[in-house]
C-alpha cells in the first residue's frame, strides 16, 4: 500500500509570527507545504523565508475575508465594508459578492504572488471560499490557465463558517484533474489533539491525501486580524511532537508537497 501525505499549513504571510511557526512546523515537524496570503502584513517576510526553504512547497491562498484588499475599495464595492476591509465570512457576505469584483481581486492577489518570484505549487483559499458558487468557476479557470493543482473540493455548510473546523474527509470527484484524492480538515489544539492526529495517520487511505493545519506564533498583527491565536501555538506543538514523526516513519507514509507529489 502506497500512502502519500501533504501537510499544508494555511496562512503563510498572515503575520511574521505565524510565518515563524509555519517554518518551525516544517523544519521540526511534518509540515511539507504552505499557502501564502498576498494582502497580509507578513507577506514580504514570507517571501524572504520562502527563498531559504527549498523543500517547502508554497501555494497561493486566495483571501476575501481577512484584512483589506489589494485593490482600492471603490473598485470592488461588493467585497468590502464601510472601512474598506473585507467583511467577515457569513452567508450574507457570500451572497453579496459580485463576480466581477471577485475576478478583479483574485487577479490582483495572484499577480502579486507571481511577481514575488516564488514557484507556486498549487492553489487554495482562506475559509475555503473556493467552493462558493461565485468563486469556484473563477478559481478553476485560474488553475487551468496556470496548470496548477487545487485543494480537493468538499461540502461545508454555513453553520460551520464561524467555528473551528470539524473533522471532515472527502471522496467527492475532484475539482481539477490534478489534485489530491482525499482531504482532512481538522483542529489540533483540543485536549485529544495528539491522539486525533495520530489517528488520522493510522487510518490514512491509500493514495494522496492533504491534511490541513494552522500552526503559528502570536504577535500584534495576528491579534488584530484573527481570532485564532493560542490555537495556532498549540497546533504547532502537536505537529512537532516527536511521536508524530515517529508514527509517520513507522507507517511508511511518504511526506510530499504538491510540487513533488504524483497527482494523477
Amino acid at each position: 500500500m502506497h500512502r502519500f501525505l501533504i501537510v499544508n499549513a494555511d496562512d503563510f504571510g498572515l503575520s511574521d509570527a505565524v510565518n515563524r511557526g509555519i517554518v518551525e512546523a516544517h523544519q521540526n515537524g511534518i509540515v511539507t507545504s504552505t499557502t501564502i496570503m498576498a494582502n497580509m502584513p507578513g507577506f514580504d517576510n514570507a517571501v524572504s523565508l520562502a527563498n531559504e526553504l527549498p523543500d517547502l512547497g508554497i501555494g497561493f491562498h486566495f483571501n476575501l475575508t481577512y484584512g483589506a484588499p489589494l485593490l482600492p475599495p471603490e473598485e470592488i464595492p461588493s467585497l468590502v465594508d464601510d472601512q474598506g476591509n473585507f467583511r467577515p465570512i457569513s452567508r450574507e457576505t457570500i451572497e453579496n459578492w459580485k463576480t466581477e469584483d471577485i475576478a478583479k481581486e483574485l487577479a490582483a492577489q495572484w499577480e502579486k504572488v507571481k511577481a514575488s518570484g516564488i514557484k507556486i505549487t498549487h492553489l487554495d483559499s482562506h475559509h475555503y471560499i473556493q467552493i462558493m458558487p461565485s468563486v469556484r468557476p473563477l478559481f478553476l479557470e485560474l488553475a487551468k490557465k496556470e496548470n496548477l493543482p487545487t485543494r480537493h473540493t468538499f461540502t461545508l455548510n454555513f453553520q460551520e463558517m464561524n467555528m473551528p473546523l470539524v473533522s471532515k474527509r472527502s471522496e467527492l470527484p475532484p475539482s481539477h484533474p490534478a489534485t489530491t484524492k482525499f482531504f482532512i480538515g481538522d483542529i489540533y489544539f483540543q485536549e485529544d489533539r495528539l491522539n486525533k492526529l495520530l489517528g488520522h495517520l493510522e487510518n490514512l487511505s491509500e493514495g494522496l491525501t492533504e491534511l490541513n493545519c494552522h500552526p503559528g506564533y502570536i504577535d500584534d498583527d495576528l491579534k488584530r486580524l484573527s481570532a485564532w491565536t493560542d490555537y495556532r501555538v498549540t497546533e504547532l506543538q502537536t505537529l512537532t511532537h516527536p511521536e508524530v514523526k515517529k508514527r509517520v516513519q513507522k507507517l511508511g507514509i511518504q511526506l510530499v508537497h504538491f510540487g513533488t507529489a504524483r497527482l494523477s
